[in-house]
């Protein structure tokens, strides 16, 4: 009755039908966690229900490929030569999603090749770090960091006012970009700033609006992906 569950071919495979479903099985519920992680860790605008997709078949179809790769060298160089005609033309967008592809990547390889305890203990090991990270938002900007950004007449009249303003509202500001528009007098600045406590960005924006030769005023939290 065993012999029914073995794979047959004309080159031995060390893998029978129930290892296979196995291993195609676990690569898939240890990818389906990865993925509910990437989910729940998420932030920025980019979020891609497909991407949730291709980590976790990636996973599966590495494993089979391990799998069938087995130890045969030429297999693998015929892999190799197949996928090398292969064209992936979406681009990742965010580059912590090229980790989590590695790590999809990594999870089916383990399993694949039988290596349980390596996909098992390295997979829950790495989510663990994933979710201490999140947790302290590692790598954030400092809370209360903001991108402030205008438009001002080259010979603006209300210039010291405007200084006043600044002092007034922020405790420290940097300069991250002047832009001249050609054949026009406006310039845009965009500085990167930290308010005091107690204001208010919006009160902000309300005084900036009676300025002479100030328009298009925006402020954006660093705490959101953005490009100045």
């Amino acid at each position: 009755m065993s012999e029914l569950f073995e794979v047959t071919s004309s080159i031995a495979s060390p893998y029978s039908a129930i290892m296979i479903v196995f291993n195609i099985v676990s690569t898939f519920v240890l990818s389906l966690v990865v993925a509910q992680v990437y989910r729940a860790t998420h932030r920025g605008v980019a979020y891609s229900q497909s991407f949730i997709f291709t980590l976790i078949f990636l996973s599966v179809i590495v494993s089979l490929i391990m799998m069938v790769i087995g130890n045969n060298l030429a297999r693998a160089f015929g892999l190799v030569g197949a996928f090398s005609i292969i064209r992936f033309r979406t681009a990742i967008k965010e580059s912590r999603d090229v980790a989590y592809v590695f790590f999809a990547l990594a999870v089916g390889m383990a399993m694949g090749t039988n290596n349980y305890l390596i996909g098992a203990v390295g997979t829950g090991t790495i989510i663990i770090l994933v979710l201490i990270l999140n947790k302290f938002n590692f790598g954030t900007p400092h809370e209360g960091d903001h991108i402030f950004r205008y438009k001002m007449e080259s010979d603006m009249k209300d210039e010291e006012r405007l200084n006043d303003l600044f002092k007034n509202y922020f405790r420290n500001k940097s300069l991250l970009n002047i832009q001249a528009q050609k054949g026009s007098k406006d310039v845009e600045i965009a500085y990167k700033v930290t308010f005091l406590k107690n204001k208010d960005p919006q009160q902000l924006l309300r005084e900036m609006s009676y300025l002479k030769g100030v328009g298009n005023v925006r402020i954006f939290s660093t705490l959101n992906d953005i490009e100045y």
